[in-house]
C-alpha cells in the first residue's frame, strides 16, 4: 500500500505533467528548486511550491512553468544563435524579446495560460519593487540598470513615504504599469 500523497506532492505531479505535454517534450526533467526557473536542454527548473498553495503562489508558479514549457515548444536554438547581436545589451534585448515571442504565441492560444504568464510577470516586479513606483519616470530603463543601484537610491524612484500612501490610494484606479512613451 503506497503512503498518501500530500496536496503539494500532488500539485508538483501535476505541474510536471503540464509543463511536458505544453512543451511537446515528453522527455523532459521537471526539478523544484528555490532558484529562479531555468532550461536547460530537457531539463527544467521550477521554483518550489510554498506548502499552503495559496492561490496567488499557485498562478505565480504556473505561470513560471508555462514560461519555461512554451521557450521549449517554440525555440529554435540554430536560428537563435545564427541571428545573434554581437553587443551585450543587444543579445539581453533579443533573449528578452524571443521569450516575449514564444511566450504570446502561448498566451494568444489558451487564456489559461495567458493568465498565468500574467501572475508570473506581476511577481517578478513585485520581487524587484516595481509595484512601489509611483512615477514612470523614475522606474529603472532595465533590469542592469535596477541591479547595478541596487536599491541605493530608492528615495529618487520610489516614493514609499507616509505621505505617500494617500497618494498610492487615490491612484489605486490608475493603470498598473505606466504606458509607455511615444518616443
Amino acid at each position: 500500500m503506497s503512503r498518501q500523497e500530500t496536496p503539494v506532492e500532488s500539485f508538483k505531479r501535476a505541474t510536471a505533467a503540464t509543463v511536458r505535454a505544453l512543451s511537446g517534450v515528453r522527455e523532459a526533467q521537471v526539478g523544484f528548486s528555490t532558484e529562479p526557473p531555468g532550461l536547460a536542454g530537457s531539463r527544467v527548473r521550477i521554483p518550489v511550491p510554498a506548502r499552503d498553495l495559496n492561490p496567488h503562489d499557485i498562478a505565480a508558479l504556473r505561470g513560471a512553468a508555462d514560461a519555461v514549457s512554451l521557450r521549449m515548444r517554440f525555440h529554435d536554438a540554430a536560428v537563435h544563435a545564427k541571428r545573434m547581436p554581437l553587443g551585450e545589451t543587444a543579445r539581453a534585448a533579443f533573449d528578452a524579446m524571443e521569450q516575449a515571442r514564444c511566450e504570446a504565441l502561448g498566451a494568444r492560444a489558451m487564456a489559461g495560460v495567458a493568465a498565468n504568464l500574467e501572475a508570473a510577470l506581476d511577481e517578478r516586479y513585485r520581487k524587484l519593487g516595481f509595484d512601489r513606483v509611483v512615477e514612470h519616470q523614475l522606474a529603472p530603463v532595465s533590469f542592469k540598470e535596477q541591479q547595478e543601484t541596487n536599491f541605493r537610491d530608492k528615495r529618487r524612484w520610489m516614493n514609499v513615504t507616509a505621505s505617500s500612501a494617500s497618494t498610492a490610494s487615490s491612484n489605486a484606479n490608475k493603470p498598473r504599469w505606466p504606458t509607455p512613451c511615444a518616443c
